[in-house]
């Protein structure tokens, strides 16, 4: 087994990333637990989700890089569509 020394800052560092993906992961199941794959979702349940924004979810649909669909003027989010952006994003951690 090999030793490998890390400066203590940066291994604290990596506990809150650690930490910070853990509470996400957990709201983020809790959120979408209830949620079927096509279920259609608010932008105010997407950005709770995505703890981000409204405006900044849209500001994310407005650049194409997170799809909608739009019924009746209003917009709305597939469950699994934000998933996916999820899983998209944490692959770039």
């Amino acid at each position: 087994m090999r030793t490998v020394e890390i400066d203590e800052d940066i291994l604290e560092s990596m506990f809150e990333q650690v930490e910070y993906l853990h509470s996400l992961v957990r709201t983020i199941s809790r959120l979408l637990v209830s949620k079927k794959p096509d279920e259609l979702i608010t932008t105010n349940e997407a950005a709770a989700i995505l703890r981000m924004s409204t405006r900044h979810l849209n500001n994310l649909k407005a650049s194409g890089k997170i799809p909608f669909i739009q019924i009746d003027g209003r917009v709305m989010y597939l469950a699994n569509d934000i998933a996916k952006y999820i899983i998209m994003q944490k692959a770039k951690l």
